[in-house]
């Protein structure tokens, strides 16, 4: 999903979790966060800017990962 930052005007590729986590902890542990914080300055990964919880739909638990889109 495209998203645009209201603050910035920066758009973003959003990726919402499936599953629901109790802690934004427990969403650093992911294989995938991680992977892409590692290969972070590599030219064919994309660079992860942010991980946050979605609390439009569905209240808490709903996390989301924001790439930004060039």
């Amino acid at each position: 999903m495209k998203m645009q930052n209201l603050r910035d005007g920066n758009c973003y590729a959003c990726k919402q979790m499936k599953q629901h986590f109790e802690s934004i902890e427990q969403v650093n542990n992911l294989r995938e966060v991680q992977a892409l914080r590692r290969l972070n300055p590599h030219p064919n990964i994309p660079t992860l800017h942010k991980v946050g919880e979605d609390t439009h739909y569905g209240g808490g638990g709903n996390y989301v990962l924001y790439v930004p889109v060039v």
